[in-house]
């Protein structure tokens, strides 16, 4: 079977226009969701909470929980809020919160202070002071800490509604500890109703409120701005509730409180590194997320609290307002979008029905599924675990370009001889049919298609009344608000996802082609004969920009690579090892130093590239077993760990299947859960007295205790992390001296 091309000539420059617009708008997306310029005369007051941000941190220093620098971070703390006229609490309190079958401990100290008198019905605004032992925390979470404060500053002389505790916690970046301790212990956790919380996944871009409570009726209304509204949407809350990873709000919703929770989210790459620091720190950014908070926490103070509510789905438009719509509503306005469409595709259209039908899904499938070939394509002869971190325009490029591609030669395809009205109908009921399907299981996903569809079913009234005219203008003008809503949308999902993942958006540049190309081609169809040039060109813009993203370099200074190093000694046998986690090979200044092999570190079971290390001074870590006795059919151990120079203790038990039916660190109990390990933090973790009860039916059981200590100091490390070159940074835990002991429980 042979098949023929036809399209009028005055239609292709129409459709070629169309494809670069939509080419240029996606892959220039983020530029168009950045945060906005600092507005002096805003209440909020940008370099007043930044030069407080700048006391606190000092020398900018990485500040751990329990760390002799988080110390002095939290008396600076505590200094500025003495200046400010308040009186700061300090909870003491060693806690463990659980979660993947592990407890993390820690001794915390939230500090907290009340703006006005205490009493129930309190708004909480709320963020953490500790940081991960890579990095300052500049942005994660300093940033939220200074705006606190400073929202707090234009509080204190206001006649308030409702009482509003500021409440600082410890512990947050291992595992909420601090949260936890508030919500299970605190009394204070009893009087609140409300929370804004501040974090960050980043230094940069724009603000996100990205989580809310449910149902959310008052946390939407909540969402207001005198500057440019935080990027914000249902789907990106649904999602996010369905993720693993949490912040303190996880453990705040256990209260059953309003929530509006803020993010700043750009710059990723210098996320739990070295580099979220006060000089990479966008106050632009910091402005947009201080400003944002505040205007939510005052528009919280106007609510009662008690407000009937329901669930709402939601997003910003362009920033300036907040799209609501009732969720019950959303099903129904789909539901006759798509009859209504499906309606006129059939009454009023002409040309095949069969290929106009199938026209959008063959699109989707191409178009997406070129993108997903492309991006698993370099992903298979690229070595880096996010190859496009420095250069990210290549595969951005490549995806959108790969995307409207499919889209186009689908269109080329199946729509010769089909009426305009009949391809633009087809399209609105696949996208009314797909976004049905995806609501069912992201109910806030609705909130993508809804405005448009309810420009559609006046537009498809229009049309049966024989207002074409109009009928035209408005379909036109719902396309124009589909394309609004997606574009900040699919920026905001790049920068959460990393743009290797972001693949499976390029969906939305294909129905945003879909929607348009139909108004640049004849109202009866394309019908002339039409060469295979176009098609050749867009194959070349794909190969250009797909051998770009293949080649470029993957890291660099300004987006650097991720990695750690741990110099390992096993306390049993003696040796010692480098080791450094990963898949993708490190460094040759590096493996010049050390000649690192893919292998297995003592006690792991993840594959790491490894080398010989000289051992270190270390006072190691010492276990007792001081009990062990059987009751009906547990046994039950009571084990001293002492590990008098470990910044980190962990234990696990193994084998893998092995868990424990209740844990307990220090007293604090874990029983709701089977567990396997425990990771405790801290200075107050250098003795410990652990407690097991496990089934006295495991055949055969051991205990791998680990004591981490910050950083490498004898000289071979240290020589190591010289060579680390200036476009790899550690992260997270960051650099680390582990000594690990393995104890056969018989």
């Amino acid at each position: 079977m042979s098949i023929k091309f036809n399209l009028r000539l005055a239609a292709l420059p129409g459709l070629v226009v169309l494809t670069v617009g939509l080419f240029l708008v996606f892959s220039f997306r983020l530029f168009i969701v950045g945060p906005p310029e600092i507005a002096a005369g805003h209440a909020f007051q940008t370099d007043r909470a930044f030069s407080r941000l700048v006391r606190i941190l000092a020398e900018e220093s990485p500040h751990a929980v329990d760390s002799l620098a988080n110390d002095g971070v939290r008396e600076r703390l505590l200094s500025e809020i003495r200046s400010l006229g308040f009186s700061p609490i300090v909870r003491d309190d060693f806690h463990c919160s659980e979660g993947r079958k592990a407890m993390r401990c820690a001794r915390v100290r939230n500090v907290m202070f009340w703006i006005n008198q205490p009493g129930p019905n309190a708004v909480m605004v709320a963020s953490h002071y500790d940081s991960v032992p890579a990095g300052p925390g500049a942005g994660d979470d300093g940033a939220g800490v200074a705006a606190s404060l400073e929202i707090a500053a234009l509080l204190k002389d206001k006649d308030l509604a409702r009482p509003v505790l500021v409440l600082i916690t410890d512990g947050e970046e291992i595992g909420l500890v601090g949260a936890a301790s508030f919500v299970a212990k605190d009394p204070f956790a009893k009087l609140v109703s409300a929370v804004v919380s501040m974090e960050a996944r980043g230094v940069s871009g724009p603000v996100a409120m990205f989580q809310t409570s449910t149902p959310n009726g008052r946390d939407v209304s909540a969402l207001k701005s005198d500057i440019k509204t935080a990027s914000s949407n249902s789907l990106a809350s649904d999602v996010y509730e369905r993720m693993p990873n949490g912040t303190d709000v996880t453990e705040y919703l256990a209260l059953d409180i309003d929530v509006g929770n803020f993010a700043i989210g750009g710059s990723p790459e210098f996320y739990h590194t070295s580099r979220d620091n006060l000089a990479m720190l966008d106050k632009r950014s910091f402005f947009h997320m201080g400003a944002s908070a505040f205007n939510t926490v005052e528009a919280y103070l106007e609510q009662s609290g008690d407000e009937p509510e329901q669930q709402w789905i939601y997003t910003d438009f362009l920033g300036v307002v907040v799209l609501a719509l009732p969720q019950l509503f959303s099903m129904p306005l789909i539901v006759l979008a798509g009859f209504l469409t499906l309606a006129v595709f059939f009454i009023k259209g002409s040309g095949s029905p069969v290929r106009s039908l199938m026209l959008p899904f063959v699109a989707i499938v191409l178009g997406v599924g070129f993108a997903l070939a492309i991006t698993i394509g370099i992903d298979a002869v690229r070595a880096e675990a996010h190859f496009a971190a420095a250069h990210p325009w290549a595969l951005r490029a490549a995806q959108n370009s790969a995307a409207l591609f499919g889209a186009l030669l689908a269109i080329l395809l199946l729509g010769r001889s089909v009426s305009r009205r009949r391809l633009l109908m087809s399209s609105w009921t696949c996208l009314a049919l797909l976004g049905g399907v995806l609501s069912l299981f992201f109910a806030g996903a609705a909130i993508l298609i809804v405005p448009a569809l309810v420009v559609m079913i006046l537009c498809c009234c229009l049309i049966f009344i024989k207002k074409d005219t109009v009928a035209d203008l408005l379909a036109i003008v719902a396309s124009i608000v589909f394309l609004v809503i997606v574009v900040p949308i699919s920026a905001l999902g790049e920068m959460m996802l990393f743009l290797e993942y972001a693949a499976p958006f390029t969906i939305f540049v294909v129905f945003c082609l879909l929607l348009i190309a139909p108004h640049v081609l004849p109202r009866d169809g394309f019908q002339r004969k039409f060469s295979w040039k176009l098609p050749m060109a867009g194959l070349g813009v794909i190969l250009f920009f797909t051998l770009a993203a293949a080649i470029v370099p993957a890291y660099s200074v300004d987006a650097p690579r991720g990695l750690s190093i741990i110099q390992f000694t096993d306390a049993d046998s003696g040796e010692s090892q480098f080791g450094a986690f990963g898949k993708q090979p490190l460094p040759s200044s590096m493996t010049d130093v050390a000649p690192f092999k893919r292998g297995l570190i003592i006690g792991f079971e993840d594959a790491a590239y490894v080398a010989k290390a000289p051992s270190f001074e270390t006072l190691g870590v010492e276990v007792i077993i001081e009990g062990d006795e059987v009751v009906a059919d547990q046994r039950l151990l009571t084990i001293q760990i002492n590990a008098a120079d470990s910044d980190i203790v962990t234990a696990r038990l193994e084998p893998r299947d092995a868990m424990a039916k209740s844990m307990s660190i220090n007293g604090v109990a874990k029983s709701d859960a089977d567990t396997k390990r425990f990771l405790c933090h801290g200075r107050g973790c250098r003795s410990i007295t652990l407690n097991l009860a496990v089934s006295i039916h495991e055949p055969e059981l051991n205990l791998q205790v680990n004591g981490f200590r910050y950083g490498l100091e004898e000289a071979q490390g240290l020589k190591l992390l010289s060579s680390r070159p200036a476009s790899v940074l550690a992260r997270g835990w960051g650099d680390l001296r582990l000594v690990s002991r393995t104890i056969k429980l018989k």
